[in-house]
């Protein structure tokens, strides 16, 4: 008999086969802590480096996150 191999769910696989084209990947950074917490898709036509008040693990609370490279 035949192993039954499971794949990614459908949505993940269309995200990582998708040609990135004009966008990249963001990575935040905790401002105290300094811990690279969130990464996500930004497009290459940006103006600003993002700054969002985001959760940390690390710190156990909700403190700003900066974009970093």
């Amino acid at each position: 008999a035949k192993a039954a191999t499971r794949s990614a769910p459908a949505s993940s696989r269309i995200f990582w086969t998708r040609a990135m084209g004009d966008r990249y990947i963001v990575v935040l950074g905790c401002t105290v802590c300094k811990n690279k917490n969130y990464t996500f898709q930004r497009g290459k036509k940006k103006e600003f480096k993002l700054d969002l008040k985001k959760f940390c693990r690390k710190c156990g609370k909700s403190v700003p996150h900066k974009e970093v490279k």
